[in-house]
């Protein structure tokens, strides 16, 4: 073997070490920052709690942390059979910080006169999109991501909420001829042109049930003129599973954010204690 070829494999095995220590370094990095993102999650998360009342009539769920909560819903769960026995009927599209909603439990199919031995836990995504189970008692543990339940059934439910027409340009009746509840509905026109909108009814319709409607006036905005004909009509409007909408009314259906995306994805931790 000649000098050479010593030499070549010497420093071929010092590149493939210093490789391997550099690949160390950074998978060990990479752990710690999970762990550190990890934790902080937690901390957040253990800000969320709940409390019950009346023998499992009622439950309130306090957001105490930072960031706004989603999709937001509670459970007493069985502890022999893991059943859910009850729940405090639809999910809260959101909780602000610092604020407290109250949910009224309604028993499932599972369960029965006894109230067998149970626990009771909210369920909620966080500002950054982890899942979570806060426990009354305590514990915290995150779950995995709620699928999403409505899929096409979403955008099909989206499709029957219509528009119609009470007086050209300035007011609108809304008509939920979907099987669910929508909620925070607002009515406006846009110029097409300009992408402003020309015409507003101001504050939203908390709720409209299924089968309802609800009449909407719209005031002029000043962007562009009111009367012009050149404009789209959009119902917005937010449905049970927090999803986020635009009814045209022309047919076209659009889901819009913010929340829905932010509910669907895990992004970077961007919190800070």
């Amino acid at each position: 073997m000649q000098l050479g070829d010593v030499a070549t494999w010497v420093a071929a095995i010092g590149t493939v070490g210093a490789l391997a220590f550099t690949a160390y370094t950074v998978r060990r990095q990479v752990d710690r920052e999970r762990r550190a993102d990890d934790y902080q999650r937690r901390l957040f998360a253990k800000r969320v709690s709940i409390t019950i009342e009346n023998q499992l009539q009622y439950a309130e769920v306090f957001n105490d942390s930072p960031d706004t909560i989603y999709n937001v819903g509670v459970y007493v769960r069985a502890r022999a059979s893991g059943s859910v026995i009850a729940r405090g009927g639809n999910l809260q599209n959101f909780i602000a910080p610092g604020a407290m909603n109250r949910f009224r439990f309604m028993p499932t199919d599972a369960s029965d006169s006894s109230m067998p031995d149970s626990v009771c836990f909210v369920q909620f995504t966080d500002a950054n999109g982890y899942r979570w189970n806060r426990y009354m008692m305590g514990l915290l543990e995150e779950v995995t991501q709620i699928p999403n339940p409505d899929g096409d059934q979403g955008r099909a439910y989206a499709k029957l909420v219509r528009l119609s027409v009470v007086e050209r340009f300035k007011s609108f009746d809304v008509v939920n001829g979907s099987p669910e509840t929508i909620y925070k509905v607002r009515v406006y026109t846009v110029d097409k042109s300009g992408n402003e909108i020309v015409a507003d009814s101001g504050i939203a319709a908390e709720a409209i049930a299924s089968g309802q409607h609800y009449r909407f006036n719209l005031a002029a905005t000043g962007a562009v003129s009111a009367m012009s004909p050149d404009v789209y009509c959009i119902a917005e409007f937010i449905d049970v599973s927090g999803r986020w909408w635009h009814r045209y009314m022309l047919g076209r259906v659009d889901e819009i954010g913010p929340m829905p995306a932010l509910v669907r994805r895990r992004l970077p931790w961007r919190g800070t204690i």
